[in-house]
């Protein structure tokens, strides 16, 4: 079962390994700067925001 009207988890998880889904990071922040990524994406972004952990 699914939420109406979002796809489940692993068909687009296919969609995205095929090339389909092309998914855009728009920055990279280490997990020390966790309170600067949410800052961040307050601002509005159109990439998706990553905070690497070690």
């Amino acid at each position: 079962m699914h939420v109406r009207g979002r796809p489940p988890v692993a068909r687009i998880t296919r969609l995205i390994e095929a090339g389909i889904i092309k998914l855009v990071i728009d920055r990279v922040f280490p997990l020390t700067a966790t309170g600067e990524a949410m800052h961040y994406v307050e601002k509005g972004t159109l990439g998706k925001v990553v905070i690497r952990i070690p």
